[in-house]
């Protein structure tokens, strides 16, 4: 049976598509199998400094549902939480992206009135 390691901080996931190695031509004995909805295991040092829930790479962790070890693709898998002690998953906060830069001043852009507007003739005039 594998086995968590104990003190590490243990990322868990769920598939969320199926991975077969064999049908990609990747090695049996260092990619696992995974199935939709298996359970996978990662730890924190393992995530070599990506956000757990940013994955676009390979991920080596543990397959619960199935009592494997291996490499499986990180986008296949939606991110759960964190297992604590007592083994439940503390459920993920999705991380809320920084508020991007304030536009530049609008100083410079018309007012409402100010917009120009076409008469019946088509022209186009402004208020002053």
């Amino acid at each position: 049976m594998v086995k968590s390691v104990g003190t590490d901080v243990i990322h868990v996931y769920e598939a969320r598509f199926p991975y077969h190695p064999a049908e990609h031509g990747d090695d049996t004995d260092a990619y696992m199998v995974i199935e939709k909805d298996d359970i996978l295991e990662v730890h924190a040092e393992d995530l070599h400094g990506s956000s757990p829930n940013q994955i676009s790479g390979w991920l080596e962790g543990i397959n619960v549902t199935r009592d494997v070890k291996g490499l499986f693709p990180g986008p296949y898998v939606r991110y759960l939480g964190v297992k604590n002690a007592s083994g439940d998953i503390e459920e993920s906060q999705e991380d809320v992206p920084p508020i991007p830069p304030r536009p530049k001043s609008t100083s410079s852009a018309p007012k409402p009135g100010d917009m120009p507007h076409p008469d019946d003739s088509g022209a186009v005039y402004s208020h002053i």
